[in-house]
């Protein structure tokens, strides 16, 4: 049996989805997949389901602050992912945590959910540009990359990310028209290109099951490659083996090896 003190603690900073397919609840439970262990901190709390946004009500910055300052005074931090930040104050706030801490540090910009509804408004969009220079990794789609870079080639978006501070780029196809799933990983050095079949269904949560599964891939001590790899095969297993439990997006297992046990 394994010391459960080995695990590494992910710290999880992100949304409230009631639904449990995105948001803070899939990161736990992808991390908790990866063997480590969850620390969450809740940016906002959302009225939504599998089939709309309707409302984002952010969490006080001086909320924040007392919940990061008590939890990271007690508990060692391997790695951090970040999801949906509902105000230019917690941006502003996380940068400051970021520049005292040196451990990977996944970002998943989340700037429209899945089924289509814009999250935030442009201005805030522009503030992740704040805590690129502390990212291990960037996690955009397309879309998402060629809002934060500014450009319509995704490789240049690229480009302009790794620019702005960010070491490693991510870039998702889920969103893309095309027959497979290409998402190709951008470092200073080298382009690797990962491709996927296409899966039938529209899914919940997707973006955070990668991103928090490479935080803890990370945490543990695999390269970039390895771990963004590693959680991009995991999350499309969840896909693979997802749950129509809505009435619209589908729900990834996440753990969906323990179906077969």
């Amino acid at each position: 049996m394994s010391n459960i003190n080995s695990k590494k603690n992910i710290l999880l900073i992100g949304g409230h989805d009631p639904t449990g397919g995105a948001g803070i609840q899939a990161d736990i439970e992808s991390v908790s997949a990866a063997g480590c262990r969850p620390l969450t901190i809740v940016t906002a709390l959302t009225a939504q389901n599998t089939r709309q946004v309707i409302k984002i009500i952010p969490q006080s910055v001086d909320n924040l602050q007392q919940q990061l300052s008590l939890l990271m005074d007690d508990y060692p931090v391997h790695a951090v992912k970040t999801g949906l930040l509902g105000s230019i104050e917690q941006f502003d706030l996380l940068a400051s945590l970021f520049s005292s801490i040196k451990i990977p540090i996944v970002i998943d910009p989340v700037l429209k959910s899945g089924s289509g509804d814009n999250f935030l408004a442009k201005e805030i969009h522009t503030r992740y540009s704040s805590l690129l220079p502390f990212a291990t990794l960037i996690t955009p789609n397309h879309f998402e990359a060629k809002q934060l870079g500014d450009c319509d080639i995704v490789e240049d978006a690229a480009e302009r990310l790794i620019t702005i501070g960010s070491k490693n780029v991510l870039i998702t196809g889920a969103d893309e028209k095309t027959e497979n799933v290409k998402n190709i990983l951008f470092t200073s050095d080298k382009t690797l290109t990962f491709e996927y079949p296409r899966l039938p269904h529209v899914y919940h949560g997707s973006g955070c099951t990668l991103a928090s599964h490479i935080a803890a891939k990370l945490a543990m001590n695999e390269t970039i490659e390895d771990a963004t790899k590693l959680a991009q095969d995991y999350t499309w297993q969840c896909l693979n083996n997802a749950e129509s439990i809505g009435r619209s997006q589908w729900h990834p297992n996440r753990f969906y090896k323990y179906d077969h046990e």
